[in-house]
């Protein structure tokens, strides 16, 4: 009769995990179709803003960071596979593999082309005192804000993942990594969303949304 509760609880454990997955999944696969199919919104062109000489290139920090971003969620997908090996539970493998292909397939090619549009935007938009130049300026930080907060979660959520000494521990490195692409949008992503090349193109407060309740659901199992 003692062992019936411990039963009962290990079952319920391994149910939440299983969900877990699932939730991890589908949010960040969601996320990315989001993203892929936002329908650009008509904005004013902007002002012309002549200067002398040829166009400066653009920074090295850019090559730099192209280089970094996939390096460091390389390394993590390779850090959880190897901890996959080593766990018994197929619950907790499952948590590892699936978190794995998402660091290496998702997060990776994803938040490099953030973190180069954040820097493009940034540079091509001079600081203003009003109007709608003084919004791009507003946009733009705000961008290079959020897309750095995100990074810097997902890869702690990584590494606390890693390193966790039990499943909780595990569970809870994956909510770091949601919590982060809530911080990401609560902090302004959505609004200051831009595109590949630098232009501010502005998620609606629907999508915005939608992408907030997806990461809570996950962080609530």
């Amino acid at each position: 009769q003692n062992n019936q509760p411990r039963a009962y609880t290990l079952a319920c454990f391994k149910l939440k995990m299983r969900i877990a997955v699932l939730l991890l999944v589908a949010s960040s696969f969601l996320e990315s179709l989001t993203y892929a199919f936002v329908v650009p919104r008509i904005l004013p062109p902007p002002v012309a803003l002549t200067t002398k000489g040829a166009p400066k290139p653009r920074s090295s920090t850019i090559v730099g960071s192209a280089k970094i971003i996939p390096v460091a969620y390389a390394s993590t997908s390779a850090a959880l596979l190897w901890r996959a090996t080593k766990v018994f539970s197929n619950v907790e493998k499952s948590v590892l593999v699936a978190t794995s292909a998402l660091s290496l397939l998702n997060f990776a090619p994803s938040d490099n082309t953030r973190l180069a549009s954040a820097k493009t935007a940034y540079k091509n938009t001079p600081p203003a005192s009003s109007g709608r130049a003084k919004q791009e300026r507003q946009a733009a930080k705000t961008w290079r804000l959020v897309v750095r907060i995100k990074i810097i979660g997902q890869i702690v959520g990584l590494f606390s993942m890693v390193g966790a000494k039990s499943s909780i521990g595990v569970m809870r490195g994956a909510a770091t990594i949601m919590a982060a692409n809530i911080a990401f949008i609560l902090c302004g992503g959505g609004g200051s969303n831009h595109d590949d090349d630098g232009k501010w193109n502005p998620l609606s407060a629907a999508t915005s949304n939608r992408i907030v309740i997806q990461c809570l659901l996950f962080c609530t199992v």
